[in-house]
């Protein structure tokens, strides 16, 4: 939800709008906020882009997952966003240390 759908989640007949996952966090909008106002189910996903983001989010559904969303039964669970973002800047850390390293020791 970095951009979203904007304005688009009133005039868009979707079935469910993504609230939450597990690589945004900080985001300028409330996105459930929006997506009550709209009328719109809600769901999440780890999307997870490094090792850190791995559970963000939970996401708990009973039964038919399609159905589930369709019914608005889906709970989403979001990880601190202060824990969330430690994760991020933390592996952020890392990863710049390794670059940093790498060039010092390859340089003859």
């Amino acid at each position: 939800y970095r951009r979203g759908v904007g304005d688009l989640i009133f005039d868009v007949d979707f079935d469910a709008v993504e609230v939450f996952n597990g690589h945004t966090f900080g985001n300028r909008s409330d996105p459930v906020k929006q997506a009550e106002a709209a009328g719109r189910n809600m769901v999440g996903g780890s999307d997870a882009h490094t090792l850190g983001e791995l559970g963000g989010i939970t996401v708990n559904v009973e039964g038919d997952l399609i159905e589930s969303i369709l019914a608005g039964g889906v709970q989403i669970k979001r990880m601190n966003p202060y824990l969330l973002f430690a994760r991020h800047a933390g592996g952020l850390a890392n990863r710049k240390f390794r670059q940093h390293v790498a060039r010092r020791f390859s340089r003859n």
